[in-house]
């Protein structure tokens, strides 16, 4: 990212030009970025949704805070940043679908097939149930970590813990590794471009 900003966005004139040239500026840099990425067209529309992401949020902050304050989201500014995460991570996710996908079409077939009631009845996504009741407890602890992390910064903490209340949560997350991990080979993504 820094040498998209340094090498291409900066002597396009950054946001030092008029806003619209900026905004241009901004869209190009993230439509230039898939040709790291490859020549698919599926990268090229990723590219152009992440730009089109930016530039829209850029045109449409000054409304948005209107409206943010206008229905008092402002006064519970927790609720707020949830909503803000939410909505980009559905963004973020939707994009995702065109880098993922290898072909257009079959974007547009998962695109299609999203949100269809008949989709979710033969849904599999695990092939015991214990696996997704262990996945539900991980992500839940992780969100409990992070949450404690805030709060009580957990690593200082561990920091200035005795040498066997480290080494034992040390230990213990190797096991947790070792048991729970999945040690089937599988290419790195970045291996196809």
């Amino acid at each position: 990212s820094s040498w998209f900003r340094d090498c291409l966005y900066m002597p396009l004139g950054g946001s030092r030009v008029p806003v619209a040239r900026g905004y241009f500026n901004t869209f190009f840099v993230f439509l230039v970025s898939v040709l790291w990425h490859g020549a698919n067209w599926t990268f090229v529309i990723w590219g152009a949704l992440h730009g089109f992401y930016q530039m829209f949020a850029k045109i449409t902050q000054p409304v948005r805070d209107k409206i943010n304050k206008f229905t008092g989201l402002t006064r519970v500014p927790g609720f707020l940043k949830f909503t803000q995460i939410f909505i980009t991570f559905c963004l973020a996710t939707f994009a995702w679908i065109f880098f993922r996908a290898q072909s257009f079409a079959d974007a547009m077939y998962i695109i299609e097939n999203i949100f269809r009631i008949d989709t979710f009845q033969n849904l599999n996504l695990f092939k015991f149930p214990v696996d997704m009741y262990i996945s539900i407890l991980l992500v839940l602890l992780l969100i409990a970590i992070e949450i404690l992390e805030e709060k009580y910064q957990l690593s200082e903490t561990l920091k200035v813990s005795p040498a066997v209340v480290r080494w034992s949560v040390y230990v213990a997350s190797i096991v947790i590794m070792v048991v729970l991990g999945v040690w089937k080979s599988a290419d790195f993504i970045y291996f196809q471009f």
